[in-house]
C-alpha cells in the first residue's frame, strides 16, 4: 500500500528531528551496551583464569579482587545503560504518539472546516427554497 504523506509543517519537522535523534541515541547506547557486555565477559574469563579453587573467596589475591571489581563495574555500567535505553525508547514512543495525536487533530480540524462548508451550502439551499 502506498502511503501519501501530507506536506510537513514546522511541528512535523521538529518531531521528525527529535525522533531521528532519539533513534540515533538508542543505537549508540546499544553499541555501548555491547561493549560493556564484552568487557564484562572478558573480566569474567580473566577472573576464572586467576581463580585458585583451593582458596576461599576472601583469600584469592589482589589480582582476582581487582578483576572482580572491574567485572562489577562493567556489569553496573551495562545495567545503567540498559535503563537509559529503556527510557529513551519510552521517550521515542511518546514522540510518535504525540505525532499521531497532532496529525489526528489536524485531520479533525480539516473535517470540521469541510462540515462547516457543507452546512453553509445546505443553509443557502434551504433559504432559496
Amino acid at each position: 500500500m502506498i502511503e501519501i504523506n501530507p506536506p510537513m509543517d514546522h511541528v512535523e519537522i521538529a518531531v521528525s528531528a527529535v525522533a531521528s535523534k532519539l533513534e540515533t541515541v538508542i543505537l549508540e547506547l546499544r553499541g555501548l551496551m555491547q561493549a560493556e557486555d564484552i568487557a564484562r565477559c572478558d573480566a569474567f574469563n580473566r577472573a576464572a583464569t586467576v581463580h585458585e579453587p583451593d582458596k576461599a573467596d576472601d583469600a584469592q589475591g589482589e589480582k582476582f579482587i581487582r578483576i572482580g571489581q572491574e567485572y562489577q563495574l562493567h556489569r553496573t555500567a551495562f545495567q545503567k545503560l540498559e535503563n537509559v535505553v529503556q527510557a529513551a525508547g519510552i521517550a521515542y514512543d511518546a514522540v510518535q504518539l504525540a505525532r499521531e495525536r497532532y496529525r489526528s487533530s489536524l485531520r479533525k480540524g480539516e473535517l470540521m472546516k469541510l462540515l462547516a462548508v457543507f452546512d453553509d451550502e445546505e443553509t443557502k439551499v434551504k433559504t432559496k427554497e
